[in-house]
């Protein structure tokens, strides 16, 4: 009931509308964090490029070119994040962020040796902002792998089922010329979505997969 005197239901209305006034407020200060996180990992990105464009061809400039590439991968969950409505912040569809990881790849191996990568992705499968970096890292990584096997064919393929999600990344590369390295960080970045992952190799075909619950 109204208080004695009150003209209207403003004195019931006024918390409700603090709260939602608080919760404009922290989506606000929400976007303008991923954007100046955004704007930061785009100034590290071209930091890494200038440095790598100074470095001869050789393992360090490898380093630099992976490095660049992986902080481009974080880039894009944030770039993600930044755009997306803030009605639905908490979710990313995984199908969208590997589409653009794999045009970022793409765009890369221009200059490079002859590169076939294809994508297939289910729009059903969906995570959290948080596991998503660690997921487009695992993906990364496995093409990366699958390039320092020789292939000049990969195709990275998403998969919703009834326990979860499978991502495959197959390739015409020869079993066992991946970098052990690289299996390990494979293995932590699995640990970061409670996933499982594996490699399966096959003569003239290796597929590296990873089995996770969607959210």
């Amino acid at each position: 009931p109204l208080r004695s005197g009150s003209p209207s239901g403003f004195e019931l209305d006024w918390p409700r509308m603090a709260l939602q006034a608080a919760l404009d407020t922290q989506k606000s200060l929400t976007r303008e964090l991923n954007h100046r996180v955004r704007n930061n990992i785009q100034i590290i990105v071209s930091l890494l490029t200038l440095q790598a464009d100074q470095v001869p061809q050789g393992w360090m400039r490898n380093l630099l070119n992976q490095a660049r590439a992986r902080v481009s991968a974080i880039g894009l969950v944030h770039r993600f994040a930044y755009d997306q409505d803030n009605s639905r912040m908490s979710r990313v569809a995984v199908s969208q962020l590997l589409d653009d990881l794999c045009g970022q790849i793409r765009m890369a191996s221009r200059t490079g040796p002859e590169l076939e990568l294809t994508v297939e992705t289910d729009a059903e499968c969906k995570l959290s902002f948080d596991h998503a970096v660690p997921l487009m890292l695992f993906t990364l990584e496995a093409i990366s792998d699958a390039t320092g096997r020789g292939s000049s064919m990969i195709g990275v393929r998403l998969k919703s089922r009834a326990e979860g999600c499978r991502l495959e990344i197959e390739d015409n590369g020869s079993a066992g010329g991946g970098s052990p390295d690289g299996c390990e960080l494979l293995g932590v970045l699995a640990e970061q979505i409670s996933g499982r992952y594996g490699i399966k190799a096959e003569t003239g075909e290796t597929c590296t997969w990873l089995d996770f619950r969607g959210e």
